[in-house]
């Protein structure tokens, strides 16, 4: 009797639970967004090639990146400040970060949209819903297309966790912005998608210094000089992290991962992580 009254406390727990993260993700999407679904699925023959901007990028290009002639190529943030951009010419590119958005105007931001006033070839850039009116009045090359994605993440059931992933509307949550990344890949129909230059190693770099401040060394492959150690600011204008808020802001981006695992292996997509040395355990690995 009692374990019965357990099993049905457990499931009661369980239902509500489930029913109110239901609700909330309803409310926040019908409030801020819409449940149009813009990325579009198709048979997609060639592999999709996601290269980040870690440090180990450089190890992987200099081993030699295979099929990237006739892959497509897709980048993240900063990528276009390298010269590699010019060379590589992705297909496509993927904003998450709210920096990338924000009406500040300083030197990284001047060099981003400079990089791409030089854009000569078909490329997609992908934007969060809420981002896709303002990048299409910032950027006006005609050779970009800008398509939005919803990054509202859903934690309700599984089974309506799928649903809504594979329309579209909503994807685990992007804590980084290789997670979109994958993600829209996932649901463009890519039936593989290779990794390069995804470290995620700075738990490696984290200091904390007299002033009781959270401090990272971030590299990027596309660095001139060695990074100094400076506080990790949540984003601009805001705090600085607190340890235990980093920590778990690090633990949501990996089991984001294990999400897009499970969902890929239900999709039928292959990731396979070629970055040496990453931290990113939920992918396959196949290092050259």
């Amino acid at each position: 009797m009692k374990q019965r009254l357990k099993v049905l406390i457990k499931s009661c727990h369980s239902f509500f639970s489930n029913l109110s993260k239901s609700i909330i993700w309803i409310i926040y999407v019908l409030r801020h967004e819409n449940l149009t679904p813009y990325i579009k699925q198709k048979n997609q023959p060639k592999k999709l090639l996601i290269l980040a901007n870690g440090p180990k990028l450089n190890e992987c290009i200099k081993n030699g990146i295979p099929e990237i002639e006739c892959s497509d190529i897709r980048v993240v943030n900063d990528f276009c400040r390298s010269e590699l951009f010019f060379s590589v010419k992705p297909t496509s590119y993927v904003f998450a970060d709210p920096f990338f958005f924000s009406d500040e105007m300083n030197e990284r931001h001047k060099q981003i949209w400079n990089a791409f006033s030089k854009v000569n070839w078909n490329m997609t850039l992908f934007v969060p819903y809420l981002a896709f009116t303002k990048m299409t009045k910032q950027i006006l090359n005609p050779n970009i297309k800008i398509c939005p994605y919803h990054p509202i993440p859903y934690e309700g059931w599984k089974s309506v966790r799928f649903l809504l992933y594979k329309k579209g509307l909503s994807m685990p949550r992007p804590q980084n912005v290789v997670i979109p990344s994958i993600f829209i890949g996932i649901n463009e129909g890519y039936k593989q998608i290779d990794l390069y230059g995804v470290d995620h190693s700075w738990t490696k770099e984290i200091r904390v210094n007299n002033n009781n401040q959270v401090c990272l060394i971030n590299s990027h492959f596309f660095d001139n000089k060695t990074p100094e150690l400076k506080p990790w600011h949540k984003g601009i204008g805001e705090p600085v992290y607190k340890m235990h808020e980093i920590l778990r802001d690090l633990a949501w981006m990996f089991d984001g991962y294990y999400k897009l695992r499970e969902y890929a292996d239900n999709i039928g997509c292959r990731i396979i992580n070629k970055t040496p040395d990453s931290f990113i355990d939920a992918f396959e690995r196949e290092i050259k």
